[in-house]
């Protein structure tokens, strides 16, 4: 059986094929503003959707992608 969870705007975000292991980026939530969670008041943290692509990260980057092969490094 598959677990769900429910991930809101603020969350810390890590990618398991970034060539340093330990780093990470925060989520922005862009695709909607009327649905909170996680939250006292529902008013800060936004419930992310599968729409959530594109530029919503903090940084927008994880930095270099091991799938993604240059020769010598990788691509962001």
């Amino acid at each position: 059986m598959s677990r769900k969870h429910v991930v809101v705007q603020g969350a810390t975000l890590k990618c398991k094929f970034n060539e340093e292991a330990d780093k990470t980026d925060i989520l922005q939530v862009k695709s909607q503003n009327k649905h909170f969670a996680n939250d006292k008041d529902a008013e800060k943290k936004l419930i992310a959707t599968t729409k959530e692509l594109g530029q919503t990260l903090e940084k927008n980057t994880f930095g270099n992608c091991k799938l993604q092969p240059t020769g010598s490094s990788y691509k962001p």
